[in-house]
Formats: C-alpha cells, structure tokens, sequence
C-alpha cells in the first residue's frame, strides 16, 4: 500500500487516504487552491507533487506516477519524513490514526471505512475481509461494549483518543479465534513516560444523528499508570415517510393507498479504564474495567385504505413501537511474570468477569378498522447472561519461533 497525504503549500496536513491493491487512489471533496500531495511507501523515495486545482474540472486525472527505489548507503542520516499510515506486519496490518490528519475530526466509524481489508456498508454494518464473522478487541483484550453493540459506540469515540486500528489476520492461539476471519483490535492512546495528557472531542450531527462527546486521559507517576476513555452520545432519525398506491383492473377493480413512516431515537453511553502496577521489572499487576450502556425507541405508522367497486373494502391504521435498553459491565485482574534469561518469556495469569442485561418491549396497535380483525400484538423480552473465566497464558520464544500456550476456564 501507498500512503498519500493533500497537505497546504504551508506543509499543514489536510487529507490522507491509502491506495489499492494496484496503486490507484481517490481522494474527495477538495477545494480549489494550491496543494502538495506526498506518496510514501516502504523502500521507495517519498514523492511530493505541487496541484494546482481550479474549480473545473470537477476531477483531476494525475496519471501514471513512478516512484524511485531506495538505494543509498549513508554513514549517518537523520530522517525527516511523514509517518506512513499503514504497517504491514507478518500476521497483521496497522492503521494509524495519530498519522492520519482526518481523526481530529472523525469518530472510530468513519475511519474505520479506511482500514485495509475492512468494509462498512450504508447501514455501518463492518465487514471484515468481506466476512461477519470476526471479534473485536479494545487494548487486545475483550470488551462487553464491543460483543453487543460495537457499532454504536464506534460511531460516538472519537478517533482522536485511539492509537491503531490492527487487523489480526492470523491471529495466535491466545486470542480464541478458531474459525472466524480475524481480530479487528482498537489499541487506545497511552503515555509512556512520567505525566498526564487528555483529549476531549464534540460533535453535533444533523439532520440524522444528534451531539456526541467523547474523550481519553492517560496518568503515569513512577511503577503507577492508568487510562481511561469514555463518551457518549444521541442519534435521531427524523420522520420519515413514503407512499405506496395501486390500482387493479378488471373484473374486480380495487384501489390500495398505504402511507408508511419511520422515526428512530437511540442514545449510548461508555466508560473503559486500565490501572497497571510495575512491582519490578519482571512482575506487573494490571486491572480493567468497562462499563456501557445504551436505549432506543423505533416508532413506526401505517395508514392503509384499500376501496373497491362497491366503497370501503378495508381500512386501518397501524401503530408500531419497538424499545430496548441495555447495560453491560466487564472487569479483569492480571498477573504477568517476566523472566531474567529471556525478557520475551511470559507467563501471565487472567481472571475476567462479564455481565449484560437488556429489555426490549414490542407492539403494534390498531385504530380505526374497517373489515380488519388482526388482533394488537405486545411482547416483553428481559434477558440477561454472566460469565467468568481464568486463564494461564505462557509464552516461549525458541530462536526464531515462538511457542504460545493457553489454559482457560469458563
């Protein structure tokens, strides 16, 4: 992959996108002026390119453009250059967000639609290598608010408070990924070194959506650290309506007109932290807690008339209403011992509780029948589940091998 960045003749980043498979790339509403576009990529010079773009045409074909191989052996060199967007490792590929110039201003869904090998379709349903089926992942460990509502919270974090995006595509045995396409793990920011930093990030979404706020702190004094993300936010759909008629003829002419409209309110709300204990430089203590939370309201209505020859055939009016609301709570303890002979060798001790509730209440009410009989319909569903699970993880590098093993408990 190419990472291609739109920058100001000041040097200021505006845009960033990636490139296919074969090279090509598109980047969008772009206003006129005058630009630098860079081409980075691994083991080729960056190339930057002066745009002038006027307000015609609408798109600008650049061509074929061709990048020079790195070849020069230097005694000493101090490097000055963007940092590229995307790392491909061996079993995964890196997105990140710090380097892209649009998470200032986007949440986790939309970048999201950037990532290598992830899709999302009109309805934020994710894909990952065109597959449903995968797990996603929050600090490479698992979170009750992704397992039931990924993507509600994705739209309200914002991208300024996350780190990476990885795609796990060969994930290792510790991650329970037997027979799913991949790991999608959101890594949040962190600070390394002594001090406290914070972002907070709002946002107003109109006419479909509603405010969002949304916000990161990371904290670490001597063996001490802690993190912690949370947000939260409205989305609204406003009314909307459609008609639908038709007319038979015939021998029995009938005429139907049915009027639909839809209107949807949902709201979400989450809290993750991580507290980690450095006791030495072999034995670290580290413990998470998330805790989210979210409702929403589907109001249908349908008016139907259906006349025939002889007047009214049937009439009614339909009154939908769907409401659920949900909280879940997940908290971990962990215990990781290092070893003198070999820093990479670890064993590490995991105990983990989960919890969720949700209610969801359906109807549908009749009004007004004519030559309509259907019975009114009500459901009320309360559910629930609780898990518990302790697990051993060891890991062993052996030369250029790694050997990993997994005890786990549920």
């Amino acid at each position: 992959y190419i990472t291609i960045g739109l920058k100001t003749e000041q040097n200021i980043p505006i845009k960033s996108t990636l490139s296919k498979s074969d090279g090509t790339f598109i980047i969008s509403d772009i206003k006129a002026g005058n630009y630098l576009l860079t081409l980075i990529s691994v083991g080729y010079q960056t190339k930057t390119i002066k745009l002038k773009l006027d307000e015609a045409p609408a798109t600008r074909d650049l061509g074929t453009i061709n990048l020079s191989t790195k070849n020069n052996q230097l005694k000493e060199v101090i490097v000055l250059a963007d940092k590229p967007i995307v790392k491909q490792e061996v079993d995964r590929i890196s997105y990140d967000l710090q380097a892209d110039p649009e998470s200032k201003t986007s949440n986790v869904m939309e970048i999201m639609r950037k990532v290598p090998l992830i899709s999302v379709d009109g309805d934020d349903n994710i894909l990952l290598k065109g597959d449903a089926n995968y797990k996603i992942l929050i600090n490479g460990k698992p979170s009750s608010m992704m397992e039931r509502n990924a993507k509600d919270i994705l739209k309200s974090m914002p991208a300024s408070s996350i780190q990476n995006i990885e795609v796990i595509t060969n994930p290792p045995a510790k991650y329970d990924a037997e027979g799913i396409a991949g790991i999608i793990n959101i890594i949040t920011n962190k600070k390394v070194d002594n001090g406290y930093n914070g972002s907070v990030n709002m946002s107003q979404r109109f006419p479909a959506g509603g405010p969002g706020t949304g916000g990161s702190a990371t904290f670490k004094q001597g063996k001490f650290g802690i993190s912690a993300y949370g947000g939260a936010n409205t989305s609204q759909t406003p009314l909307i309506s459609n008609t639908i008629s038709r007319t038979s003829t015939g021998n029995s002419y009938t005429n139907l007109s049915q009027t639909n409209s839809r209107e949807t309110d949902s709201r979400n709300g989450y809290f993750g932290s991580e507290l980690s204990f450095e006791i030495d430089s072999l034995n670290l203590i580290s413990g998470q807690l998330n805790i989210n939370g979210n409702s929403n309201e589907n109001r249908n209505y349908q008016q139907s008339l259906l006349n025939g020859p002889t007047g009214v055939l049937q009439s009614y009016n339909l009154d939908g209403n769907n409401e659920g609301n949900g909280h879940g709570m997940d908290a971990a303890l962990n215990y990781q011992l290092g070893f003198k002979k070999n820093k990479q060798q670890l064993l590490t001790f995991s105990y983990r509780i989960y919890s969720y509730r949700n209610q969801q209440n359906n109807e549908l009410l009749s009004t007004n029948p004519v030559h309509y009989n259907l019975p009114d319909y009500n459901q009320f569903n309360n559910g629930g589940s609780a898990e518990q699970t302790f697990q051993i993880d060891y890991i062993q590098p052996v030369k250029k091998l790694t050997i990993e093993a997994r005890i786990k408990g549920i």
